[in-house]
């Protein structure tokens, strides 16, 4: 359902959804890039405290677009469950609105793609209403622009029944022309955080890519956005990730397989099979060589199977490494080993008058739990 309210809601945006409304007024100083907004005189007297100082106060600290996101969405949600009225409602969400376009348009276009995929319909049919009416032609058609742009740069593949081969779909070269960079206003030429041009959400780029601008610009002493910087850390860290997997895997492969055989003795493995009835589990006693390691399973069956089946499956059917479920011995108390005596008593006639008795001892492993003093319930 979720997929679906998000293509109804990208057919409105091609489709040019909503009704026009009276906009804010604006005034342009001349020879310069900055719009200084006059809001409505209603917007201004509508009680909505503490939410409209919470937010002015948070958007004043705000860096990234991705926090601006938030914050834009934890107003609306406030205002969308208050008790105004939908007038009241569209007269200061147009005042966000417009602030937003100012100063930071990109954060519009993903709470727009956070707001679609809402259960109650009637949150983002608000939202686009209100910012039809309040964003030029342009504007509008921006948030579609930013959309192509998302899915375009992703890697796609498509297959070409005439050539009977898979293609790489084309992707773009660079940025959209025209669009505003995360954490930059409409038509502005400057980030509002005051930052080197971001590289993060540019996904026309490779993400090496991405991480070799963006470590140029910490060579050189640029700002960077806090967007840039929190994908840059995480770019470090699954990297750092992916090298000790391949070390972890080289050292894997340098062991000896009489080294790695002797590792399996005694490991415990699942049995999964298509029919539950042949589902066992196993225990490895013993092996021949890599392609012949003896098992002993449930119900005193013996399985052979190959060092790649035990260690290197990946099907979901196979051997897949198990724990065992061990409980104490009750023949040997976990002892391991059985205490056993024997006692005779001799007659008369062979000790000159004198009942001699004979007591003997002996002790030997427990023949339940081969001496481990444990039984394994799976068995």
């Amino acid at each position: 359902m979720k997929n679906s309210r998000v293509f109804i809601i990208a057919m409105m945006l091609i489709t040019g959804y909503g009704a026009a409304a009276q906009k804010t007024k604006a005034a342009s100083k001349p020879a310069a890039d900055t719009v200084v907004l006059e809001p409505e005189k209603d917007s201004i007297l509508i009680p909505f405290e503490p939410y409209e100082s919470n937010y002015q106060k948070a958007l004043k600290a705000a860096k990234g677009s991705k926090e601006r996101t938030g914050i834009f969405k934890q107003y609306n949600d406030a205002l969308f469950a208050s008790a105004l009225t939908t007038e009241q409602k569209k007269a200061l969400l147009r005042q966000k609105i417009e602030q937003y376009i100012q100063t930071d348009f990109y954060s519009l276009y993903e709470y727009f793609l956070l707001v679609s995929k809402e259960n109650n319909n009637a949150k983002p049919m608000l939202f686009i209403s209100v910012f039809r009416s309040t964003a030029t032609e342009l504007q509008w058609k921006a948030l579609t622009e930013y959309m192509k742009y998302t899915v375009e740069a992703a890697e796609r593949t498509v297959y070409n029944q005439t050539t009977g081969q898979t293609e790489q779909l084309k992707r773009p070269t660079a940025w959209p022309a025209g669009l505003p960079y995360p954490g930059y206003g409409w038509g502005k030429y400057l980030s509002t955080d005051d930052v080197a041009t971001p590289v993060s959400m540019q996904y026309h780029l490779p993400e090496a890519e991405r991480y070799r601008i963006i470590s140029q610009y910490k060579k050189e002493g640029k700002k960077i956005s806090p967007d840039d910087q929190a994908w840059y850390t995480v770019y470090e860290l699954n990297a750092a990730k992916q090298r000790t997997t391949a070390a972890s895997q080289g050292k894997t492969a340098d062991v000896p397989v009489e080294t790695k055989l002797q590792h399996l003795v005694g490991k415990y493995f699942s049995y999964n099979a298509a029919s539950r009835f042949d589902c066992t589990t196993c225990k490895v006693i013993s092996y021949q060589s890599k392609d012949e390691i003896i098992l002993s399973c449930r119900y005193g069956v013996t399985k052979t199977a190959t060092y790649d089946e035990l260690a290197n499956n990946k099907a979901i059917f196979g051997y897949h490494p198990a724990q065992a479920v061990l409980r104490q011995c009750k023949a040997c108390n976990g002892h391991g080993v059985v205490k056993s005596s024997f006692s005779h008593t001799n007659d008369y006639q062979y000790t000159l008058g004198k009942k001699i008795t004979y007591t003997s001892t002996t002790i030997s492993n427990c023949m339940k739990c081969g001496g481990s003093g444990y039984i394994d319930e799976r068995f």
